[in-house]
């Protein structure tokens, strides 16, 4: 439970800060996850539920409860629901959208049931734990999450200086294991990718700032950046495209 604790603790001090990014975020996956639940059937039909696991402050369930979807956040940060009661409150129907503080741990053993479970870059969640997660939908089980980002500047870069990648979240191997998994009384994992690209541009000094303090950045591998950086400048300004690519895995119960 000590470990839980201080991943609790670690997503309260984060909050503001994830919520920041969450609204300046300029990929518009939120939006074409949800018309791609509505086009397949998947969202639950009238007075049901989804269970946004590990919802935070909102993303997919504030703008799924606008649609009229009956949502429940389960969330283990007290930090991130309150952003979200904030955001509650500003709804047309604030009914539609209920939270709880708990882990995911705690609400499987309460034995309660959802008919969908949505689960969106929930970390520490191993590709074993699925079993014990599936069984708290009576019919679907989503899995979203971001599987890769690259671009034509930082991503090579800070692959040949053995640098860490920018968005270590992004985990590819990660879905593949869970698509591994298959669920006693479910059907088979299907997947859909959503891929979206934007660009964005640096001066030379923002660029030159931004990589002097990248973690594990040497003197000796600035030495190799800046050489690098001044190849790609032009008119003394970084332009970079970043691609992005999600997926949606889905898995119904067979004996809904």
């Amino acid at each position: 439970m000590d470990r839980l604790i201080e991943a609790q603790q670690d997503w309260d001090d984060f909050a503001a800060d994830y919520y920041a990014g969450e609204q300046a975020s300029q990929v518009p996956y939120v939006s074409a996850v949800i018309a791609y639940l509505q086009k397949q059937h998947l969202l639950p039909r009238h007075q049901q539920q989804l269970l946004d696991l590990g919802g935070g402050t909102g993303r997919f369930a504030v703008p799924l409860a606008k649609l009229g979807v009956q949502v429940e956040v389960a969330d283990f940060s007290a930090a991130m629901l309150a952003i979200l009661q904030q955001r509650r409150l500003e709804l047309a129907q604030p009914e539609r959208l209920t939270f709880r503080q708990t882990s995911w741990q705690a609400l499987v053993q309460s034995g309660q049931k959802f008919s969908v479970v949505f689960m969106s870059m929930l970390p520490a969640v191993q590709p074993a734990d699925l079993a014990a997660i599936s069984q708290l939908t009576t019919a679907q089980f989503l899995i979203f999450r971001l599987v890769s980002v690259r671009d034509d500047f930082f991503t090579p870069l800070f692959h040949d200086l053995d640098l860490p990648p920018e968005r270590p979240e992004a985990d590819q191997d990660l879905l593949t294991a869970y698509q591994d998994q298959h669920l006693s009384d479910f059907t088979a994992w299907q997947a859909h990718d959503f891929n979206f690209s934007t660009s964005e541009s640096l001066t030379a000094r923002e660029a030159t700032d931004y990589l002097a303090t990248y973690p594990g950045m040497t003197t000796d591998k600035m030495v190799t950046t800046r050489q690098r950086l001044q190849t790609v400048l032009v008119n003394q300004k970084l332009t970079v495209t970043e691609h992005y690519r999600f997926r949606l895995l889905n898995t119904r119960r067979i004996s809904q």
